[in-house]
């Protein structure tokens, strides 16, 4: 950015070390390779390596690894153009991404999905209906289950907001037998992570309820997520909404509205963005809840901070701006004392001194063309004498332009006359 200086907005506060290493990186390739790179261009660039950085480290706990670090990826990104709609969903996903996915390494016990018996014994649990309306394997992998009346509540009671219970939980047959209590006493849903990948996400299990009893449920919930609660695995702050107790976290889900009102407040300044929301809206056109909750605060970390980073922007050019004032305020005073006499306030009108400063600008140009006009006049005297005599100079030749030009007119004038004379 200008001056190598970056908007540090929220996103990129307490960053970690390991993360700042990837922006390093961009900065040095950048020099090296002299690419230059808008204010903007720079900041969402470094927006999608931040989020890249993140998603690297969670997935390799390890060894850390990631090709993210090739000075030819950091090259491709470089030449990302990121005014486009798909590009800002990308940016989104990424930052997605960066929110759920993650591996717990290889010192934990993974017996439980690792061994063929207890993995089928897992599953079978995961996908038994028993008491419960229904039960869907969707097709993303998420086991679905719905308790009696939760369709019932969807359709009748759209004006009352969904609740979503966030679970950093392990699964196994005896939470999902507690689970499907709780979906059927409070008309809910419930969705868990594969049985194979689920240690693989933040969030294992999600709830979504409309039963406002909501103290009620929270306190039904915590001894169950209090007993299967991952210690070994340090996500929650990967999980969105308010923490109610470890591994417990809850939210009310974005409806159309909420998206539309950050769809509304990102737009005008952005509108990629906008146009990348009302995108995935239009993906589920009859949906209450077309974007989830992580997809819904994906886009507004993307819009908060892209917002934060033009209302800095701004402010830095405003401080610009008056530090020019200034300076030329400076510069014409000395021009029109020079020009005027120290009391030009108060004999001359002016209007007219300021337009004579902005003449005298212009013909800086002419008379030092490559020359910097606030550089130059710190030696204001030098500089208004050097351009007056310019001014002077070409007085001279326009006049004699002018003159010349009046006496070709005065000639071809006498031509006429004496051709109109002979000719009566």
């Amino acid at each position: 950015m200008e001056d190598n200086k970056d908007y540090i907005t929220d996103y990129f506060k307490d960053i970690a070390p390991g993360h700042q290493h990837f922006l390093d990186t961009y900065d040095r390739v950048l020099k090296q390779n002299n690419i230059e790179r808008t204010e903007e261009e720079r900041f969402l660039d470094k927006m999608y390596l931040r989020a890249k950085a993140v998603f690297a480290y969670n997935i390799s706990p390890k060894t850390r690894g990631n090709d993210i670090e090739d000075d030819a990826v950091v090259l491709r990104i470089a030449k990302t153009n990121w005014n486009t709609p798909e590009a800002m969903r990308y940016i989104a996903s990424t930052i997605y991404s960066s929110k759920r996915d993650f591996t717990v390494g290889t010192d934990f016990d993974m017996s439980h999905i690792e061994d063929p018996e207890k993995l089928e014994k897992l599953e079978k649990a995961q996908t038994a209906k028993g008491k419960l309306y229904d039960v869907h394997n969707n097709r993303d992998g998420w086991v679905r289950k719905f308790g009696h009346g939760y369709f019932e509540d969807r359709r009748d009671k759209k004006h009352i907001p969904s609740h979503r219970f966030i679970l950093n939980v392990s699964l196994t047959p005896e939470l999902f037998e507690k689970l499907d209590d709780f979906a059927e006493k409070y008309r809910c849903e419930y969705k868990s992570a594969p049985a194979a990948q689920g240690e693989n996400r933040a969030d294992t299990v999600l709830i979504y309820t409309k039963d406002q009893r909501i103290n009620e449920q929270i306190e039904e919930l915590k001894p169950i997520v209090e007993k299967f609660v991952r210690h070994y695995a340090d996500v929650n702050h990967m999980l969105d909404g308010k923490q109610i107790a470890n591994g417990l976290y809850i939210a009310k889900e974005a409806d159309r509205n909420d998206i539309l009102i950050l769809k509304d407040k990102i737009e005008y300044e952005f509108p990629a963005v906008g146009k990348a929301i009302q995108s995935k809206m239009d993906d589920y056109p009859t949906h209450s809840h077309p974007l989830s909750l992580g997809q819904y605060e994906s886009y507004k970390i993307l819009s908060h901070n892209l917002l934060q980073f033009r209302q800095m922007q701004k402010e830095r050019e405003k401080q610009k701006a008056i530090v020019l004032a200034k300076q030329n305020k400076k510069r014409f005073e000395n021009y029109a004392k020079l020009k005027y006499g120290e009391d030009f306030k108060k004999t001359t009108n002016i209007d007219d001194v300021i337009n004579s400063f902005e003449k005298f600008k212009k013909d800086f140009a002419k008379a030092l063309p490559g020359r910097d006009f606030n550089t130059a006049f710190n030696n204001p005297k030098d500089t208004y004498l050097t351009v007056k005599n310019f001014q002077k100079e070409n007085n001279k030749i326009e006049a004699g332009m002018f003159n010349e030009m009046n006496r070709d007119l005065a000639g071809t004038q006498n031509v006429a006359s004496k051709k109109k004379m002979e000719k009566e």
